[in-house]
């Protein structure tokens, strides 16, 4: 606002980051399984829909030297963190043609609290802060897990990444990304806005991918039950290193039912 005698430069909105596209390198941990149409259609908010052959991804990544860009060509940085997320594959219709298939984000964590703030103000991502993100490598011995803020583990990742194969680290479903924005109102229940949003993901690898198979364990919670993505294969691992382009999201539908996991804990 200016004007007589008046310069003022806050903005009326001011996220913790710029909003814009992001571009990081990461160290990435993938863990895949089949699981039933029953289990995805019961966390898709419509219009999206399970595929024929629906798929649970489990990963964990390191992020490193995030940079966010705005489109007036500005940049931000942050400090390198841990990150991981569970998906769910899903269809979206498409007018005129075959459904688009993408990942739905169902649940990310992020330790820390400011880390996870840009994502969920931006697109609606549902971030959640933890306490610890574990994302590690020794040889071919491969270990990832996720323990809550209260300290109570959430699920446990062991396994061997001893092959080595074209197949990437991140499957090509993760992109388009799709999630729920969320904005509730000032004034009462409900929300201003409640919008399905679809997120361009861009993966390229930096290294050739080494995989093997996963063996998971969960820790079964009201508040965050991932358990109920139950396995009907057996889960395999791929770990990468690889570049991640997030570009600006898009809206798509009005959604007056979004289904959720489990209950708050607070």
């Amino acid at each position: 606002m200016t004007g007589p005698g008046v310069t003022w430069g806050m903005p009326a909105f001011a996220p913790l980051y710029g909003a814009g596209e992001e571009q990081v390198t990461l160290d990435w941990l993938t863990v895949e399984y089949a699981t039933s149409r029953e289990i995805v259609d019961g966390v898709l908010p419509p219009p999206l829909r399970a595929p024929a052959s629906p798929a649970v991804m489990l990963w964990f990544a390191r992020f490193k030297d995030p940079a966010f860009s705005r489109a007036d060509g500005t940049s931000e940085r942050r400090p390198s963190y841990t990150q991981a997320g569970v998906c769910v594959t899903c269809e979206h219709p498409r007018l005129g043609q075959a459904g688009e298939l993408g990942a739905y984000a169902v649940e990310t964590f992020i330790p820390g609290l400011n880390y996870g703030i840009f994502g969920r103000e931006a697109f609606g991502l549902p971030k959640k802060q933890v306490r610890q993100v574990v994302v590690e490598r020794a040889g071919e011995a491969v270990t990832a897990g996720v323990v809550m803020a209260d300290g109570a583990p959430l699920l446990d990742v062991t396994g061997r990444a001893g092959r080595s194969g074209p197949e990437p680290a991140v499957p090509s479903w993760i992109t388009p990304h799709f999630t729920l924005k969320l904005v509730p109102r000032a004034d009462g229940p409900g929300y201003d806005i409640s919008r399905l949003v679809r997120i361009p993901f861009e993966v390229t690898p930096l290294s050739p991918a080494s995989s093997g198979e996963a063996e998971l364990t969960f820790h079964p919670r009201d508040s965050d039950p991932v358990h109920l993505l139950r396995p009907v294969s057996t889960p395999t691992l791929s770990w990468g290193s690889v570049h991640l382009a997030i570009r600006y999201g898009a809206y798509l539908e009005h959604c007056d039912r979004f289904p959720v996991l489990g209950q708050p804990s607070w």
